[in-house]
C-alpha cells in the first residue's frame, strides 16, 4: 500500500517537473495492473466457506482459553 502511494507521490512530482508523457504512461500501466488486481473477488460462497473456517477457529481458541 505505502509502495503505491509512494509510486503516485513520485508521478506527481515527474508531472509537475514537465515529464508529462512519462506520466500518463505510468498512469496507464498503473490502471492496468490495478484492473487485473481488483478483477480477483470472493463469490458469496467463498466468503461463507471463510465464515465457517474462522467462527470454528474462534471457537477452538475461546474453548482453549476457557481452559486455560
Amino acid at each position: 500500500m505505502l509502495e503505491a502511494q509512494l509510486g503516485k507521490v513520485r508521478d506527481a512530482i515527474a508531472a509537475l517537473g514537465g515529464v508529462a508523457q512519462d506520466y500518463k504512461r505510468r498512469q496507464a500501466v498503473r490502471s492496468a495492473k490495478t484492473v487485473a488486481r481488483n478483477a480477483r473477488r470472493m463469490t458469496a460462497a467463498q466468503r461463507a466457506e471463510v465464515s465457517k473456517r474462522m467462527k470454528k477457529y474462534w471457537a477452538e481458541r475461546r474453548k482453549a482459553k476457557a481452559k486455560a
